[in-house]
């Protein structure tokens, strides 16, 4: 748990986000908004896992997870580009994300490496369009 709070908080001062000065407003919810997209999707099965778990899977849960820790946070707004199995173009994930006015585009994907299976760490694309 601790090591997810540190992941935020390194996500929110890379991108220059106050999490503790934002406050909810019921008429207009003026926190940041976040938009997590889960990667691949219906026939877009993405990386196999050894096990045969698709990618698709994975990304979905964790990103619901992921968004539920958020929201309890109660310091930004969080929208999914995808709560069930269904595919999304890239170019509809962005459009979601800029229509939205969204502060954070964050895209969750579960690479393999089929080499070896000592490989450990992530992989982040940043992009300022």
């Amino acid at each position: 748990m601790l090591h997810f709070f540190r992941l935020i908080l390194i996500i929110s001062s890379l991108f220059g986000l106050n999490l503790a000065c934002w406050s909810a407003s019921p008429a207009t919810d003026q926190r940041p908004l976040i938009v997590i997209d889960p990667g691949h999707g219906g026939q877009d099965l993405g990386a196999i896992g050894v096990t045969g778990v698709f990618e698709k899977d994975i990304v979905l849960g964790f990103s619901k997870a992921l968004a539920k820790k958020l929201e309890a946070i109660g310091s930004v707004r969080v929208l999914l580009t995808r709560d069930h199995d269904v595919f999304l173009p890239l170019d509809e994930r962005v459009r979601i994300a800029r229509k939205h006015n969204a502060a954070l585009f964050i895209s969750i994907h579960g690479d393999t490496i089929a080499a070896t299976g000592e490989v450990r760490g992530i992989t982040i694309y940043t992009g300022d369009d």
